[in-house]
């Protein structure tokens, strides 16, 4: 009996993980790393960070709270996501008991800074086929930095649908599930092309984010995307090299966070990638 043929969508959706662990080196979650499932942290990762450039303030968290310090930080951030956009946590920091701790750094503009060892530390993981909410739905791809989710990804491959059928997903969703509130980007993509915006709620806030679009090729918020790119838009410069935009949804609150920056270009396809699987 002949072995039946992997799915095209599959297939490029391993093409995309293989190029991300490959190329920049991106670990892999498992679905039971991300331990909050109100909020989608992996707490595990952020620990680690935390550890590995604050350890002074962990310590004087931990003199006071003992054992209890690690259930501190993550009652703190819960409570602050409850009034307040992650973004804004990741710009600003957490207060945790009085004492402050960054949630990521961004790359320093010298490598003699002294912030260029806790850049190092920072992580960039993402899960594949991320599961969420009591019926098990699913979102291709969601990135992770330092365990906080910013980016989701739906992929289609041109076979079956195209990056319409992906958009359009995204603005199907229930979006009280916190997994669409809280990254800073969603990517909808197909073979061929990529559509981007900051808030998936309704299908016209994607846009075709490339030079030559009519708008000038930039998403609501003002990432520029050039077409067709996916693994690129997800190179670890681009997420952190300083920072999610506010997006146009809390724009007006908060004026001039700092944004993301150029994207790299897409790697070659996988075999077949145009027309089949």
């Amino acid at each position: 009996m002949p072995k039946r043929k992997k799915a095209p969508e599959l297939t490029f959706q391993q093409h995309i993980k293989d190029f991300l662990v490959r190329e920049h080196r991106y670990g892999v979650l498992e679905q039971s790393d991300i331990t909050d499932t109100e909020h989608f942290i992996a707490e595990d990762q952020l620990w680690v960070f935390l550890k590995a450039t604050q350890g002074d303030t962990l310590k004087k968290l931990t003199d006071d709270y003992g054992t209890d310090a690690r259930d501190e930080v993550f009652k703190a951030m819960r409570k602050e996501l409850a009034h307040a956009p992650l973004w804004m946590l990741l710009r600003h920091g957490l207060k945790v008991r009085g004492l402050e701790f960054r949630l990521y750094y961004p790359k320093p503009r010298s490598a003699e800074s002294a912030a260029a060892g806790k850049y190092g530390e920072t992580r960039i993981t993402f899960r594949p086929h991320f599961y969420f909410g009591e019926n098990n739905q699913e979102i291709d791809f969601v990135f992770f930095l330092n365990g906080l989710p910013i980016v989701a990804l739906e992929l289609k491959h041109e076979k079956n649908q195209t990056v319409h059928a992906a958009v359009a997903q995204f603005a199907a969703r229930d979006h009280a599930c916190k997994i669409f509130q809280h990254p800073f980007l969603y990517l909808a993509a197909d073979t061929s092309d990529l559509m981007a915006a900051t808030d998936p709620r309704r299908e016209q806030n994607f846009r075709w984010p490339d030079e030559h679009a009519p708008d000038g090729g930039r998403v609501p918020g003002g990432v520029p995307v050039p077409r067709g790119v996916v693994p690129g838009t997800l190179a670890r410069s681009t997420l952190v090299l300083s920072g999610p935009r506010t997006p146009p949804r809390h724009r007006g609150r908060q004026a001039g966070a700092p944004g993301l920056h150029s994207v790299p270009s897409l790697p070659p396809k996988p075999h077949g990638a145009e027309g089949g699987g």
